[in-house]
């Protein structure tokens, strides 16, 4: 998915690399040209004066933009992308054929072929989602228990993962407990779309992302996978590590979101001994991770 549309010859260029693949590169929204304009037409006045008193004026998709209840200033282009994620790329005509989603964020890459398969693993047992990391950050808003009690009439604070690998939601203890809900890691992760496009998923999505208003950083795509998660048949969302599954993919200087290492960019890890330690990436990935067009 992209906002901002690839030139054909980016896209056969991509193809060539992988040519057994079926590759589509597909606009995330409802601009051909990533038109921000195009994002707007349907806002009211009263949206558009919220969003430039968040954002500035004029607005474009690099403006960084405040929120009440966020310490994070992140820009409207991080935002959509948050947006999306949460709510919309469930809906996403692209993907209606396909019951399964391996997520990989564009800056979280390989580092060694995967000795056990994670998607054998997650059809085998028609699981909900599995993931290489948890947690990764948190939700402590006030609305957000009300919005879960809202869509599932249950009251849920905590998640949790037991010691087993297993996901689970934990019950708010009385009515005045504020939620503190970890996420699991947005980098990596795979979905079965078939639950998060059940009709009461996709409602807390909507309330939790644009039935609030648009381009929030406030409910993190984060977010958006570990709620449906927890609030759909228990025992369906499994940690990759406790289930024999070791990616070991980089994503910030991090193996599989576990501690930091001694570089934060890809290619500085690949030099300094990174290739040597995986042949067939090697063969495979040296002319991609030496383009001149990449800066890091």
């Amino acid at each position: 998915f992209t906002t901002i549309p690839w030139s054909r010859e980016d896209v056969q260029e991509l193809q060539s690399a992988i040519p057994e693949t079926k590759l589509q590169v597909v606009i995330d929204g409802p601009s051909p040209t990533g038109n921000l304009d195009d994002y707007l037409v349907n806002m009211t006045q009263e949206e558009l004066s919220m969003l430039e008193g968040r954002c500035g004026k004029p607005l474009s998709w690099f403006n960084h933009c405040n929120e009440e209840g966020m310490n994070i200033v992140s820009n409207l282009a991080y935002n959509w992308q948050s947006e999306f994620r949460s709510y919309h790329i469930y809906k996403h005509e692209a993907l209606k054929p396909y019951k399964y989603m391996i997520w990989m964020d564009s800056d979280a890459l390989c580092t060694e072929s995967w000795k056990n398969d994670p998607m054998e693993l997650m059809v085998k047992n028609d699981l909900t989602i599995m993931f290489a990391n948890f947690p990764a950050g948190k939700t402590e808003n006030p609305k957000l228990r009300t919005k879960i009690e809202t869509v599932y009439n249950r009251s849920i604070c905590h998640a949790i993962l037991n010691r087993d690998g297993f996901l689970w939601g934990k019950k708010c203890r009385d009515e005045q407990e504020l939620p503190h809900f970890q996420h699991v890691h947005g980098f990596h992760h795979i979905t079965n779309l078939d639950v998060y496009r059940k009709e009461k998923h996709l409602k807390f999505l909507h309330l939790a992302t644009v039935g609030e208003y648009k381009f929030s950083r406030l409910w993190d795509d984060q977010l958006g996978v570990t709620v449906p998660a927890i609030m759909d048949e228990p025992g369906k969302a499994w940690d990759y590590w406790k289930h024999n599954i070791t990616t070991n993919i980089f994503h910030h200087g991090d193996l599989d979101g576990k501690g930091k290492g001694k570089f934060k960019q890809f290619r500085k890890w690949w030099r300094h001994g990174g290739s040597d330690k995986w042949e067939e990436g090697r063969d495979t990935c040296n002319a991609y991770i030496f383009d001149k067009r990449l800066s890091n």
